[in-house]
């Protein structure tokens, strides 16, 4: 690599551990050959297929994740477009550190705080790699303890964002929600931890994914002031963090405060409600359905 110079320098040095990651950027470098993934110049891997490959493959990476080996392949393929039950039922949900999510119409879903509820055994294990020695055997071993314990959370939280957003797309016609600036958010260092640990923002784009994918409606709207204003009036109720419920001086509407935000993430969306229900809910088109209240285990 040129210097400032100009002028070549000596390579830098390529440590062991790198590289986690190679990619064979076309076909003729891999192939799938009975059950077993061929990759060029290493040979014949035996591997266990989450699903089959359908289409033309182009691409495959294989990733070194805390000693677990994956291959993912890009393959080509048409569009297809998932086959969801009708629904006009129009929801806004408002994200948040004490509960996970609040819709209009009422539900509640509770933060899991996978990261939170692992902490003690995170602070355990990373003790015990920082009194390891540099570059030693036993700090090698330290190391991955520490790391699997990371890729459990982030799967839990993965598995359960998944269940979740699969419910919802699968429940309503359409989905309202704040547009969030997480990267901002995690700016202060009193919330960073437990925004980071609920994971908004992966959540959001599975959402916004789901919903494409079964042809539902998915907006988001400008999240300021969803806490401060009052659902049933209008009416400007100035809060902190610390209000957890929402008492309005005007209209005397007393409600929570995660609740009153969703009704106006709800009541923000350009998507034509033709009128509002109890509790938040609105109907796109036609009457509206039977409530049913998402049911999702957090793990």
């Amino acid at each position: 690599m040129a210097g400032k110079s100009g002028k070549a320098g000596y390579p830098s040095f390529k440590s062991e551990g790198r590289y986690d990651s190679i990619t064979y950027p076309q076909e003729p470098g891999f192939s799938i050959r009975d059950g077993k993934l061929a990759l060029s110049k290493i040979g014949h891997i035996r591997m266990k297929m989450h699903r089959p490959a359908e289409g033309r493959m182009k691409m495959c990476t294989v990733v070194r994740d805390s000693g677990h080996w994956y291959a993912c392949i890009s393959v080509e393929c048409e569009a297809r477009t998932r086959t969801a039950r009708p629904s006009g039922r129009h929801i806004g949900i408002d994200t948040g550190v004490t509960s996970f999510a609040v819709l209009s119409d009422g539900t509640r879903i509770e933060n899991p705080m996978y990261l939170t509820r692992s902490l003690k055994k995170l602070s355990r294990l990373q003790k015990g790699l920082s009194r390891k020695k540099k570059d030693s055997a036993n700090r090698k071993k330290a190391k991955l303890l520490v790391t699997r314990v990371h890729r459990a959370i982030r799967n839990q939280r993965a598995d359960f964002q998944h269940r979740l957003s699969r419910t919802i797309v699968d429940q309503y016609g359409a989905i309202t929600v704040e547009d969030l600036k997480v990267r901002n958010m995690v700016r202060n260092r009193h919330l960073a931890r437990s925004i980071s640990d609920a994971g908004w923002g992966s959540f959001l784009m599975k959402l916004a994914y789901k919903a494409e994918e079964a042809g539902r409606l998915f907006e988001k709207v400008p999240p300021h002031g969803t806490s401060q204003m009052c659902s049933g009036c209008g009416g400007k109720v100035p809060k902190s963090l610390s209000v957890r419920t929402h008492r309005c001086p005007h209209c005397g509407l007393v409600l929570d405060r995660d609740h009153n935000a969703a009704i106006n993430i709800l009541r923000r969306s350009t998507v034509g409600a033709t009128g509002s229900y109890a509790r938040g809910e609105a109907a796109l088109s036609g009457p509206s359905s039977n409530r049913e209240v998402p049911s999702v285990r957090a793990g």
